[in-house]
């Protein structure tokens, strides 16, 4: 199978979402924790992860953490921006 579609994909639950606002910057954060119970497309490998989506809010733009708790002790970890969001100065 071609690595270009390659796909985990499944079915969310026991989700928690919290706002957070820091008092000395009043800078926003969003914590969002789920279970995921996924299956991959080329290798048929199923399992349930623990998933932790951290997005923060700036001036420039909302930036995320994304953490996937594997069932077998792996990390996986992502950084990056939503797409959209950033406001970038000329």
């Amino acid at each position: 199978m071609d690595k270009e579609n390659i796909q985990s994909f499944g079915y969310v639950y026991n989700i928690d979402v919290q706002k957070l606002v820091q008092k000395e910057s009043n800078a926003k954060h969003e914590e969002h924790t789920f279970d995921w119970s996924y299956e991959n497309s080329n290798d048929k490998c199923k399992g349930t992860a623990t998933v932790a989506l951290s997005k923060h809010y700036t001036a420039t733009g909302v930036t995320f953490d994304l953490l996937i708790y594997m069932p077998h002790g792996a990390q996986l970890i992502f950084k990056g921006y939503m797409e959209g969001s950033l406001k970038l100065i000329n």
